[in-house]
């Protein structure tokens, strides 16, 4: 069967329709491109703007869960640091910690000590979980300098060793040994630790010990550094920044 020859007429119809149809396809494709990067970026810009917010909040205010030392009250500076029991280099700013917070606050200064137990420390929860249970009792500080003071010891133990050890150290610091042990597993301190980690975690915090200086990531290695940035901080700041912590020890 002997096809019919298509006339020009036909033939440019169907070209004709053929470019029609290759314009709208790509109408259409430049359309949904539009969409896609308008809500794209809106989403993101609202990503941002959550987590930023976020960041702001937890590493440049003073809750009431928060654990302080220096001005319990109101604070022209607040230093914010998340740490780790086991962590050697945790450790090793303790003393550099109490330096400065003997230095400054009674003058403005509020440390802050935010529980931040890293997963290749297999006993750090646990020692943040004894500081936690002590702090129910009124003696966070007391405990956490006990905890740092002795890690050399506890590290090498087995994690039941370490419970024992834990149990010894509430002992010596004379706190009921039922309520330690009960407040020890409680949702309560389980949840306290978690919303340090989460807070950590929004702030940006990747290892320990990391700090914050009113809000602002702050890294130093002496005490002249610590110093001269806390009493920039002081000196910028005459007006309290930080609200009273009823959790304070």
């Amino acid at each position: 069967m002997i096809e019919p020859k298509e006339t020009k007429q036909e033939r440019d119809e169907r070209k004709r329709q053929a470019r029609t149809g290759r314009r709208f396809i790509l109408v259409v494709g430049l359309v949904i491109m539009a969409v896609a990067f308008i809500f794209g970026g809106v989403w993101l810009a609202g990503q941002d703007k959550d987590s930023g917010a976020g960041a702001v909040a937890d590493v440049a205010a003073i809750t009431a869960a928060d654990q302080v030392r220096g001005a319990t009250t109101t604070a022209r500076a607040v230093l914010i640091e998340y740490s780790d029991f086991q962590c050697p280099a945790c450790a090793a700013y303790e003393p550099l910690m109490a330096e400065v917070v003997t230095a400054y606050g009674d003058r403005g200064l509020a440390l802050v000590y935010r529980h931040y137990p890293l997963s290749q420390h297999n006993k750090a929860l646990l020692m943040a979980q004894a500081a936690e249970a002590a702090a129910a009792q009124g003696k966070f500080w007391e405990m956490h300098d006990l905890i740092f003071a002795k890690q050399a010891e506890w590290t090498t133990k087995s994690l039941a060793e370490a419970e024992t050890t834990i149990a010894g150290f509430a002992r010596t610091l004379g706190l009921e040994p039922k309520k330690f042990a009960t407040d020890l597993v409680a949702d309560a301190t389980s949840d306290k630790i978690k919303a340090d980690m989460a807070s950590g975690e929004r702030a940006g915090v990747a290892a320990t010990p990391t700090f914050y200086l009113n809000g602002r990531f702050f890294k130093a290695g002496t005490a002249g550094e610590f110093k001269a940035a806390i009493e920039a901080a002081l000196a910028e700041n005459n007006d309290s920044v930080a609200t009273t912590t009823e959790n304070s020890n």
